[in-house]
Protein backbone atom coordinates (compact mmCIF):
# COMPACT_ATOMS: atom_id res chain seq x y z
CA UNK A 1 0.00 0.00 0.00
CA UNK A 2 2.98 2.41 0.69
CA UNK A 3 4.35 1.99 -2.39
CA UNK A 4 1.45 2.37 -4.42
CA UNK A 5 1.01 5.47 -2.72
CA UNK A 6 4.57 6.68 -3.07
CA UNK A 7 4.29 5.71 -6.70
CA UNK A 8 1.09 7.57 -7.31
CA UNK A 9 2.98 10.38 -5.30
CA UNK A 10 6.32 10.24 -7.83
CA UNK A 11 4.13 10.27 -11.08
CA UNK A 12 2.01 13.51 -9.83
CA UNK A 13 5.13 15.77 -8.78
CA UNK A 14 6.78 14.66 -12.29
CA UNK A 15 3.15 15.45 -14.02
CA UNK A 16 3.48 18.93 -11.84
CA UNK A 17 6.52 19.60 -12.61
CA UNK A 18 6.76 19.11 -16.58
CA UNK A 19 3.28 21.78 -16.47
CA UNK A 20 5.45 24.04 -14.66
CA UNK A 21 8.23 23.69 -17.28
CA UNK A 22 5.75 24.38 -20.01
CA UNK A 23 4.59 27.65 -18.91
CA UNK A 24 7.91 28.84 -17.75
CA UNK A 25 8.86 27.92 -21.69
CA UNK A 26 6.03 29.67 -23.50
CA UNK A 27 6.52 33.06 -21.37
CA UNK A 28 8.03 36.09 -23.77
CA UNK A 29 10.55 37.80 -21.67
CA UNK A 30 11.13 41.59 -23.10
CA UNK A 31 14.32 42.79 -22.10
CA UNK A 32 13.97 46.83 -21.49
CA UNK A 33 17.05 49.32 -21.27
CA UNK A 34 16.49 51.90 -19.59
CA UNK A 35 18.73 54.76 -21.08
CA UNK A 36 18.63 58.68 -21.03
CA UNK A 37 17.06 58.47 -25.15
CA UNK A 38 14.20 55.89 -24.08
CA UNK A 39 13.87 52.42 -23.70
CA UNK A 40 16.28 50.06 -25.75
CA UNK A 41 13.68 46.91 -26.44
CA UNK A 42 15.26 43.41 -27.07
CA UNK A 43 12.93 40.56 -27.47
CA UNK A 44 9.99 41.77 -29.32
CA UNK A 45 9.76 44.17 -32.32
CA UNK A 46 8.70 47.92 -31.29
CA UNK A 47 8.01 50.72 -33.25
CA UNK A 48 7.22 54.17 -32.35
CA UNK A 49 6.99 53.02 -28.88
CA UNK A 50 4.42 50.09 -30.08
CA UNK A 51 4.98 46.52 -29.36
CA UNK A 52 2.00 43.61 -30.19
CA UNK A 53 1.91 40.49 -27.62
CA UNK A 54 -0.53 37.87 -28.51
CA UNK A 55 -3.40 37.72 -26.53
CA UNK A 56 -3.34 34.79 -23.68
CA UNK A 57 1.09 35.32 -23.79
CA UNK A 58 2.75 35.20 -19.99
CA UNK A 59 4.93 38.07 -20.49
CA UNK A 60 7.80 39.31 -18.25
CA UNK A 61 9.22 42.68 -18.45
CA UNK A 62 13.15 42.94 -17.52
CA UNK A 63 13.98 46.76 -16.73
CA UNK A 64 17.91 46.98 -17.06
CA UNK A 65 18.95 50.56 -15.68
CA UNK A 66 21.57 51.90 -18.23
CA UNK A 67 21.16 55.58 -17.33
CA UNK A 68 24.10 57.81 -17.76
CA UNK A 69 21.97 60.85 -16.17
CA UNK A 70 22.01 58.49 -12.79
CA UNK A 71 18.09 58.89 -12.29
CA UNK A 72 16.08 57.07 -10.53
CA UNK A 73 13.02 55.26 -12.53
CA UNK A 74 9.87 53.16 -11.51
CA UNK A 75 7.36 52.00 -14.64
CA UNK A 76 3.96 51.06 -14.12
CA UNK A 77 1.99 49.27 -16.12
CA UNK A 78 -1.60 50.09 -16.96
CA UNK A 79 -5.08 49.22 -18.85
CA UNK A 80 -8.56 49.30 -17.50
CA UNK A 81 -8.54 48.34 -14.19
CA UNK A 82 -4.96 47.02 -14.23
CA UNK A 83 -2.28 48.50 -12.78
CA UNK A 84 1.37 46.81 -11.91
CA UNK A 85 4.04 49.03 -10.81
CA UNK A 86 7.73 47.83 -10.87
CA UNK A 87 10.05 48.78 -8.00
CA UNK A 88 12.60 51.74 -8.22
CA UNK A 89 15.57 51.14 -10.42
CA UNK A 90 18.69 53.61 -9.50
CA UNK A 91 21.77 51.90 -10.69
CA UNK A 92 23.18 51.56 -7.25
CA UNK A 93 20.67 49.64 -4.47
CA UNK A 94 18.87 48.09 -7.47
CA UNK A 95 19.54 47.71 -11.07
CA UNK A 96 16.95 45.49 -12.45
CA UNK A 97 13.35 45.16 -12.06
CA UNK A 98 10.25 43.11 -13.55
CA UNK A 99 6.46 43.30 -14.09
CA UNK A 100 4.82 39.77 -15.04
CA UNK A 101 1.79 39.92 -16.54
CA UNK A 102 -0.47 37.91 -18.68
CA UNK A 103 -1.56 39.86 -22.12
CA UNK A 104 -4.96 40.61 -22.36
CA UNK A 105 -6.15 38.31 -19.51
CA UNK A 106 -8.80 40.71 -18.19
CA UNK A 107 -10.09 41.67 -21.40
CA UNK A 108 -7.68 44.39 -22.31
CA UNK A 109 -6.66 45.45 -25.89
CA UNK A 110 -3.58 47.62 -25.09
CA UNK A 111 -1.56 48.56 -22.10
CA UNK A 112 0.40 51.52 -21.59
CA UNK A 113 4.17 51.70 -19.88
CA UNK A 114 5.37 54.77 -18.58
CA UNK A 115 8.33 55.60 -15.69
CA UNK A 116 6.45 57.96 -13.46
CA UNK A 117 9.18 59.56 -11.50
CA UNK A 118 10.54 62.76 -13.12
CA UNK A 119 13.75 63.17 -14.54
CA UNK A 120 15.45 64.74 -17.57
CA UNK A 121 14.55 61.94 -19.91
CA UNK A 122 10.77 61.83 -19.04
CA UNK A 123 9.74 63.03 -22.22
CA UNK A 124 11.53 59.68 -23.73
CA UNK A 125 10.18 56.95 -21.21
CA UNK A 126 6.46 57.95 -21.05
CA UNK A 127 3.47 56.18 -23.79
CA UNK A 128 4.51 53.29 -24.61
CA UNK A 129 1.98 50.70 -25.85
CA UNK A 130 1.68 46.87 -25.55
CA UNK A 131 -0.71 46.28 -28.20
CA UNK A 132 -2.52 43.13 -27.66
CA UNK A 133 -2.86 40.52 -30.41
CA UNK A 134 -4.61 37.96 -31.40
CA UNK A 135 -4.10 34.74 -29.61
CA UNK A 136 -1.04 32.42 -30.75
CA UNK A 137 -2.16 29.61 -33.00
CA UNK A 138 -0.78 26.08 -32.21
CA UNK A 139 2.00 24.74 -33.94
Amino acid sequence: MIRVFMCALATLLLVTAQQVDGHAADRLTVTMKVTAQGLTVSGIPMKDRRMTIPRGTPVRLVFEYADVNRNAHKFTLTAGSTEITAPVIDGETRKTATIDFTAGDRGQGFYRLSCELPCVAMDQLIDYLIMVGPPRTAA
